[in-house]
């Protein structure tokens, strides 16, 4: 297991993206995607969330990041997940507590497949402890429950890109831009992952679509992608 020194959990989480851009650690293949995919399916059982409401037509309604503020119930939900396991994990993994980080982690995903921050924890913790598919199948959980988030699209396509699947990551990003051409950090990861696929005239194409919606910092995956995202 990793041993990480509590002094600096913000070092943490940079630096370990910028190694697995720089040092090209895992090389997933377009061959394994399907078999990461279907172990997505172990995410979708029940129990992912006992007391979940559904609609009319079975969709659950108190499990969606985006739409939490809209029900007072499932908004007072959310802030209760995030303040008693999101808000923990950081501080866990920096005091080499793997088990509690990952319990915590698995609780705000199975309340809340697509939650932005939850995500981004559950694939760093991936990063940390060299098991990298680890993430995948609650991205694909969260695009199978609600495909309409681009930045669903975008986070898992940033992490595919780390992994050295550029082209998929890439297809991930695309979707992203084309359901939101105003998601600017979309258009950064885009041009970052053009530019590691050494394409680059459409990376200065995605880095012109950035700059023009206002994005003056570098060019880069990590770049954005641990600051947490508004609602």
């Amino acid at each position: 297991m990793v041993q990480i020194r509590p002094a600096s959990v913000l070092f943490v989480v940079l630096s370990t993206v910028s190694v697995l851009l720089t040092g090209g650690i895992l090389r997933s293949s377009e061959q394994e995607l399907p078999a990461l995919r279907r172990n997505a399916e172990q995410c979708l059982t029940p129990p992912y969330c006992s007391d979940g409401k559904l609609n009319d037509s079975g969709e659950p309604i108190n499990m969606n990041y985006f739409t939490a503020n809209e029900d007072k119930e499932t908004n007072h939900l959310l802030n209760l997940v995030e303040i008693a396991h999101t808000n923990r994990v950081l501080p866990q993994i920096s005091n080499n507590d793997w088990g509690g980080a990952l319990s915590d982690i698995k609780y705000t995903l199975n309340r809340f497949p697509n939650h932005p921050r939850g995500l981004l924890l559950m694939a760093l913790y991936a990063r940390l402890i060299k098991k990298y598919a680890l993430v995948i199948p609650y991205y694909e959980k969260a695009i199978r429950l609600y495909p309409e988030y681009p930045l669903t699209y975008a986070q898992y396509g940033a992490y595919m890109v780390t992994l050295g699947n550029v082209d998929y990551g890439i297809k991930r990003l695309q979707q992203a831009v084309q359901m939101n051409p105003e998601l600017v950090f979309a258009h950064v990861w885009l041009a970052a992952a053009y530019q590691k696929s050494g394409n680059m005239e459409m990376s200065r194409q995605s880095e012109s679509k950035a700059r023009a919606l206002g994005y003056t910092g570098a060019i880069s995956i990590e770049s954005l992608q641990n600051a947490p995202p508004a609602k």
